[in-house]
């Protein structure tokens, strides 16, 4: 059986940093930053067990838990990214599922719940409580839960579209389609902010807010980081390690950063 560790070195040297595009949305091939290795290495042992995989997306994931897995299911809302996945990914078992309501996942059956690349930050500030009780209700005690989420103190948060960010001088002719194609998004995400950015809320320790890279069509949820760790707790979930993108680990009794989001690696109580 692979390691994930072995997995994750592999992905480091092969694909950081290669993009694929999957139904208009572009997924990273591999680990998504240092953060990310960095939660999924802390919980290597039980990702050799039963896993299950919230939010696969196009399989991004997959390909790193899957083949260490004693078993392993990923579940995304998307029919269209699913089809995707199971393309890359055939005989793997890959169906629609809810993280809200985790159907046809038995209570306390699971040793490892991976929830990545911000995935709880697309429900709604009032149904994330309901996934962490699903998560932990599917976990067996001492099971592993890694998450990332976005930072309510990082520099995604009330970002707005700026005409700066959408030009770029091409280095050579080959590089002007691109950069040409890259200013033509400039209208698309104004329309999209102003569109979206009317509905955003505001909690005492959250915010929802449209994001940027995906063309502020979008609300996403931002919290800080002490309101996740309470969160989290609350859930009967207890957090052993908080990572920055950058790989840096928090501490968690100051763990306020201005990371973009942080990533977490939790064992139910």
């Amino acid at each position: 059986m692979a390691d994930l560790r072995a997995a994750l070195t592999r992905a480091r040297g092969d694909a950081w940093g290669s993009w694929a595009v999957a139904r208009g949305y572009e997924v990273l091939e591999g680990p998504v930053d240092a953060g990310e290795t960095a939660a999924l290495e802390a919980v290597e042992e039980a990702s050799r067990g039963d896993v299950l995989d919230i939010g696969v997306g196009a399989g991004r994931t997959t390909a790193l838990l899957a083949p260490s897995a004693r078993h392993y299911q990923g579940i995304d809302s998307s029919p269209g990214m699913l089809a995707r996945a199971s393309a890359r990914f055939p005989g793997v078992e890959l169906r629609v599922g809810d993280a809200r309501s985790l159907d046809g996942v038995a209570s306390g059956s699971q040793d490892l719940v991976v929830f990545s690349y911000n995935g709880i930050d697309c429900v709604a500030h009032e149904d994330r409580a309901r996934v962490l009780a699903e998560v932990r209700r599917v976990l067996r005690p001492g099971g592993r839960f890694v998450l990332s989420t976005l930072n309510l103190d990082g520099p995604e948060y009330a970002r707005v579209p700026r005409l700066e960010r959408y030009l770029e001088r091409p280095s050579s002719l080959r590089q002007a389609p691109r950069s040409a194609v890259r200013a033509l998004r400039y209208p698309r995400a104004l329309v999209g902010y102003w569109r979206t950015a009317a509905r955003a809320q505001r909690g005492e320790d959250w915010a929802t807010w449209p994001l940027e890279v995906h063309g502020f069509r979008f609300l996403c949820h931002f919290s800080t980081v002490d309101a996740v760790l309470r969160e989290l707790a609350a859930a009967g979930l207890r957090v052993d390690g908080a990572w920055t993108g950058g790989g840096e680990r928090l501490d968690l009794a100051e763990p306020r950063t201005s990371t973009g989001f942080v990533h977490l690696a939790c064992t139910a109580g």
